[in-house]
Order: C-alpha cells, then structure tokens, then sequence
C-alpha cells in the first residue's frame, strides 16, 4: 500500500513538474529574448529538472521539510539550469541567469512540497 502510494504521489508530482516548469521557462524565454533560441532547450531543461527534482522531493522534503529543502532545491535548479544551457551552443545562461530562473520556479516547488509533505503524513 504504501509503494503504490508514494509511487502515484511522485507521478502526479512529476506531470505537475513537466507542465509548469515548461510553462515557467517557456514564459521566461517570451519575456528576456534570446535566453534559448528555440523550445528544445526549454523542454530538456524541465525535463532535468523534473527528474531530478521528483527523486530530490522523495529524498530531501519528508526529514528536513519545506523550506531547507526548497532552499536545497533552489540551489540544484539553479545549477542545473546554468548546466543544461552549456549544452546549447546557442544558449545564453550565465549562472546569474540560472539563478533568477529558478526563483521563478521556487513558488511552484513550495507548492509541491507542501503536497508531498501532506500526502506521506496521511
């Protein structure tokens, strides 16, 4: 019971990741031209993101809670935002970059800690 639990929490937690931070990144693109110069570095980039962020969430957000994990999280987004833009010759990521990006991700990362977090205590 409790894997088939956890499993259908990380699912939705994952579709939720790929839609909205696709949606987030794409919009961040819409707003500061010439961040990507097409969507695939978007739609990897959330990809990434996504995989690692809903292994993170099973990992980091049930012992330490929301906020050190998101403050974990903001950092590793950050990172990897910055690392997938190196490999788009065409990218123009600096890590400053990555860094305002992933702020815009953090309200949708709160959201979804908070969702795990009440999921795994019932």
């Amino acid at each position: 019971m409790y894997r088939s639990h956890v499993w259908r929490i990380s699912t939705i937690n994952l579709l939720i990741k790929l839609i909205l931070f696709t949606a987030v990144l794409y919009v961040e693109q819409v707003l500061f031209p010439g961040l990507y110069q097409s969507i695939w570095p978007v739609i990897v980039t959330a990809i990434v993101l996504s995989g690692v962020g809903v292994t993170a969430d099973l990992i980091l957000v049930p012992p330490f809670g929301n906020l050190p994990a998101l403050a974990m999280g903001w950092f590793g987004m950050t990172f990897i935002i910055w690392f997938v833009g190196l490999w788009y010759s065409s990218a123009a990521i600096s890590l400053v970059t990555a860094w305002f990006m992933s702020t815009g991700l953090a309200p949708i990362e709160y959201i979804l800690h908070r969702y795990i977090l009440d999921s795994l205590v019932r």
